[in-house]
């Protein structure tokens, strides 16, 4: 795989977080670059009563806790936008995943980590189906 300084996987959640728990224990414990990469969880359910359990915190890097919650499509996005600002100035890649996609490997990801290294592409995405 490419020469990688620092891989940052954004993890979002508001209600899922049985489906949260599964996924950092995946990340951690099945992807090859799990311990190399830089997991932050973006959370904005609990004045809603979903609250982050301490193994989060364990499996975590960094975990951004919101107050407020913007609704379904700007909370999304606030989600997002909050989880930027704790990514550390040396990622080279960023993963972005809701709460309950799960990759019970990392094999996708380094292939379009390489793929983008070689092409010089700044944007990979899905569509969700």
């Amino acid at each position: 795989m490419t020469d990688i300084k620092k891989i940052a996987v954004l993890l979002r959640v508001y209600s899922r977080i049985d489906d949260l728990l599964a996924n950092l224990t995946i990340i951690r414990k099945r992807w090859s670059i799990g311990d190399r990469a830089y997991v932050l969880v973006s959370s904005n359910g609990s004045r809603d009563g979903f609250h982050l359990p301490e193994e989060v915190y364990r499996l975590s890097d960094v975990v951004v806790e919101l107050d407020e919650n913007l609704g379904h499509i700007r909370g999304n996005a606030q989600l997002i936008l909050k989880g930027l600002e704790k990514i550390p100035d040396e990622t080279d890649f960023l993963i972005i995943l809701e709460a309950d996609t799960w990759l019970l490997n990392d094999e996708i990801i380094k292939k379009y980590i390489n793929i983008m290294s070689e092409e010089k592409i700044v944007w990979c995405s899905s569509e969700w189906s």
